[in-house]
């Protein structure tokens, strides 16, 4: 069974990231984007809190040194991220804002060259044509002609900034 651990956890993170564009998209019914977010998050931050003052108390004076910083990936990642998915599958498809998180690590790797100076190896080069390469195919249907005349709708504005806000996330977690 150990050997099966890895793969099942990579597959309950994907079916975990996949649900949160099928689920928003319902949760809506029931509240706002803000709503949606505090439930995702509220009651495991309320948790991990907990754990800490109980078990993790020498935790607290790393996370007061480090509190601006923390702060701010909280922010992006916890808080704005989340609410821009759920602000984007209130205005367009599951489906449409899912292919612009695809092109996430793309736009992390190139950011990461430019702003740390991280070397883009001939697999990373490939890993990015390949990734981007897929998403083009899946956005445009299959119809790679359309990228002519290819723009982004105003509906799909929350999905774009929800993909760069996660990209801004990753970006400053070294900073940590």
């Amino acid at each position: 069974m150990n050997q099966y651990r890895n793969p099942l956890l990579l597959i309950f993170a994907s079916l975990s990231w996949g649900g949160v564009y099928v689920v928003g998209r319902y949760g809506l019914n029931e509240g706002s984007a803000v709503w949606l977010t505090l439930w995702r998050w509220g009651p495991g931050a309320l948790i991990f809190f907990g754990y800490l003052a109980f078990f993790r108390r020498d935790t607290f004076s790393k996370i007061f040194s480090n509190f601006w910083i923390l702060l701010l990936i909280a922010a992006i990642g916890i808080a704005f991220f989340p609410a821009t998915i759920f602000l984007s599958v209130a205005e367009t498809t599951a489906l449409n804002a899912a292919l612009y998180i695809a092109a996430t690590p793309a736009i992390i790797m190139l950011f990461s060259a430019l702003l740390y100076r991280s070397p883009i190896g001939k697999l990373g080069w490939l890993t990015i044509a390949l990734g981007l390469s897929g998403t083009l195919v899946l956005l445009f249907r299959g119809d790679l002609s359309a990228l002519a005349s290819f723009s982004i709708a105003w509906n799909d504005k929350w999905a774009v900034i929800s993909a760069l806000s996660w990209s801004a996330y990753c970006l400053i977690l070294p900073l940590r």
